[in-house]
């Protein structure tokens, strides 16, 4: 249990559910994660991250030990950070050396994984490095200050999940018609339960960030292009893109996951190990049975061997995979959502990007045809400048004394920079003007196309029959020599 700044216990607004087995998880999917994301929205402010923070803190890797935090089946804490030697680890856990790198805690990021084993589920899911076993869960530590406050705020969320009872009726009970076989949840689900929420109510936290900013930045583009602008675009886009890709391979483990019936019943470890100790004990039973037995009647052992070949083959057929397979399918889908929707936010800057392209490259064209219009008028003044000179030289040109002069030769310099500057503008237009193929030029375009396709199938047909004209000739003129020559 949290405490608050003020001394007062944070309560964690759980309660005891009971639901059916066919909609357990879909119950537990809509009342659960709700309240999870709730208290995290509580328990996300500075008070209760320091106090938390104090339960979970960043550890540095070691190459020879692994360090991590032990929960029983109660939701109890046993052990904080408690260090095992890797040999022994492996030993004692019947992991493989390659597991090592999945529960890595350096910062360096591992693909997403959940892996079946003969003895417990590793997963490794963002922040969470776990391994569950039938009573326990070990949480490995981390190096990141980040990723350690976030599994502090997991550890509080388990132990709660853990404490509380969520159970439903079994199909047996449901069938009978009474509710005296009430199942509870394995400790295995519960625990995966939880670290699922706690992956998804991250993910959709970071989700709600990338969204808020993202359309911050493209509200803010509507209106104007700017350079900063812009810059933070780009930023946000790289950063929502890593998230996309986190994302997909959450969604694309779970999916792996699901498509494998072999890891999906391996995941029953209370299931199979109970199988297990039913197996040894009917095995221990009958070799005492056998040897009390084996001088009143010599087929006790055949009895006793039928009987364990049949508990063997029930546990063995009696195996569904519903359970997990709805748990994990419920998530999944909510994975599948959070991924389409930051791929059409990806989709929305990439359509905005290039819209800003276009308004880019159309304001540079406007400033180069405005660049184009003045020198074009400058060319105008030029020209029209030209003869005031010839006007203006100290030189004799007999109209010095005319009374219309200085008119005439303003009118003609006027008119003649009028006419360049027309000329080049009139230029300017068809060079700028972006003219599309009309439906007439594409009917004249079809009807040439045309003609000619079957002014070259006539062309073809009259070489063919001209070929066969030759051919038949040629028949007859040989014909006609075999017959004159006999």
């Amino acid at each position: 249990m949290l405490i608050s700044s003020n001394n007062l216990p944070i309560p964690f607004p759980y309660h005891t559910i009971q639901l059916t087995s066919t909609t357990r998880y879909l119950g537990v999917m809509q009342i659960y994660i709700p309240l999870v994301r709730q208290q995290i929205r509580k328990i996300g402010s500075a008070s209760v991250i320091s106090s938390t923070s104090k339960v979970l803190k960043p550890i540095k890797p070691d190459l020879s030990t692994i360090s991590c935090t032990v929960v029983d089946q109660t939701g109890t804490v046993r052990a904080v950070s408690k260090k095992f030697p890797r040999a022994t680890f492996l030993q004692q856990n019947k992991l493989f050396p390659r597991d090592l790198r999945k529960i890595d805690s350096s910062n360096v990021d591992v693909a997403p994984s959940i892996a079946v084993r003969s003895n417990g589920i590793l997963v490794n899911l963002l922040h969470i490095k776990a391994l569950i076993k039938r009573n326990e869960v070990l949480v490995f530590d981390t190096a990141s200050p980040q990723s350690a406050s976030k599994l502090s705020l997991f550890m509080y969320d388990l132990e709660s999940k853990l404490q509380t009872k969520v159970v439903h009726s079994g199909m047996l009970g449901i069938n009978n018609g009474n509710h005296q076989n009430i199942l509870n949840q394995t400790y295995e689900f519960k625990t995966l339960e939880c670290i699922l929420v706690n992956v998804m109510a991250v993910l959709e936290t970071e989700l709600r960030e990338h969204a808020a900013k993202v359309d911050k930045i493209l509200k803010q583009l509507d209106s104007q292009i700017d350079r900063a602008v812009l810059k933070d675009l780009l930023v946000n886009s790289k950063d929502l893109t890593m998230f996309y890709q986190k994302s997909l391979l959450i969604r694309n483990t779970l999916d792996e996951l699901l498509d494998n019936d072999e890891d999906l019943e391996n995941m029953y470890l209370t299931e199979n190990y109970e199988i297990k100790r039913l197996i040894v004990d009917q095995e221990s039973d009958g070799k005492s049975s056998v040897l009390k037995a084996a001088k009143q009647d010599g087929s006790s052992n055949v009895n006793t061997n039928s009987n364990h070949h049949s508990l063997i083959q029930e546990g063995s057929e009696s195996k569904d995979t519903g359970e997990i397979e709805m748990l994990l399918e419920s998530y999944y889908k909510q994975c599948d959502e959070i991924v389409q929707q930051a791929e059409t936010m990806i989709n929305n800057i990439k359509s905005t990007e290039d819209i800003v392209n276009i308004i880019l490259d159309a304001n540079r064209n406007s400033l180069m045809v405005f660049e184009l219009r003045v020198a074009i008028f400058t060319l105008g003044i030029t020209v029209a400048t030209i003869i005031p000179a010839f006007y203006g030289m100290n030189l004799k040109n007999y109209i010095e004394d005319s009374n219309i002069a200085f008119v005439g030769v303003t009118a003609v310099s006027v008119v003649l920079g009028g006419i360049m500057a027309i000329i080049y503008l009139r230029k300017l237009r068809d060079v700028r003007r972006m003219t599309m193929v009309s439906s007439k030029q594409l009917d004249q375009f079809d009807n040439d196309t045309k003609r000619g396709i079957h002014e070259k199938v006539r062309r073809q047909r009259e070489s063919k029959t001209l070929e066969q004209r030759r051919k038949l000739e040629k028949e007859i003129v040989w014909k006609w020599l075999l017959g004159d020559h006999k």
